[in-house]
């Protein structure tokens, strides 16, 4: 069995105080806990927002995951990675690239199985964007 080892990922457009990044991470530090894994690092974009690519937080996951740091990315929700499905196509790619698997923990917004099909389609088929 591989060793869990993931990549906290938190986005948020407005800086934001750092008492609710650090609540944000530890709810995500406690799935990790949950699930039998480590924390590789953590990965903070405050102040940046999703309908960009280019973050400097994401750059440096994207250069850990593929140097093989980390096996799994750990976000919060699907909008704290990215805010356009163009976007989160792209991430979603590049993660695919280097092997590493995406987890939202809180799944709240798509709970439907037609939402999670059109998500899915979203990342998975070029036309659809």
């Amino acid at each position: 069995m591989t060793d869990k080892r993931f990549a906290i990922y938190i986005r948020k457009a407005s800086k934001t105080d750092s008492s609710e990044l650090r609540a944000l991470s530890e709810k995500l530090e406690q799935y990790v806990c949950e699930h039998g894994g480590t924390v590789a690092d953590k990965y903070i974009d405050n102040g940046y927002s999703g309908c960009k690519f280019r973050r400097p937080e994401l750059k440096r996951l994207f250069k850990d995951c593929k140097l093989g740091k980390v096996n799994e990315v750990l976000i919060l929700t699907q909008s704290h990675l990215a805010r356009k499905l163009k976007i989160y196509r792209k991430v979603c790619d590049k993660l695919e690239k280097y092997g590493v698997s995406l987890t939202a923990t809180d799944r709240q917004n798509i709970d439907e199985p037609i939402e999670n099909m059109l998500l899915y389609l979203a990342t998975k088929t070029k036309g659809f964007a």
